[in-house]
């Protein structure tokens, strides 16, 4: 299952999904890991906070039609950074990988 998306549009609904707070003067995530369910043209992460009690949906473009598991938002963003604008994301069910490439 393959999908196409700009690396900065995945980037920005990942860190809204994320959703920081502040603990005890530590900052800590809301939300660490998601599902990006792609239908076509767009790309929807639907989460859930940790403490349950917020649900958010962020929509980015995006060419293809998958559901790719989003296990750690952190490590997904600190790969981002090493890839160019145009990124194409491969999720293979039966090995249990996501696979990232760019130019």
């Amino acid at each position: 299952m393959t999908i196409k998306i700009s690396n900065t549009q995945l980037k920005r609904a990942l860190n809204i999904t994320k959703r920081k707070q502040t603990v005890n003067g530590k900052q800590q995530a809301q939300v660490e890991s998601c599902v990006l369910l792609c239908d076509g043209d767009i790309a929807r992460i639907t989460s859930l906070t940790r403490d349950l009690t917020g649900l958010t949906e962020v929509v980015a473009d995006v060419e293809g039609t998958s559901n790719i598991p989003i296990p750690d938002i952190d490590r997904v963003l600190g790969i981002l950074s090493l890839h160019s604008e145009n990124l194409t994301i491969t999720w293979e069910h039966q090995s249990n990988k996501l696979r990232f490439k760019s130019a």
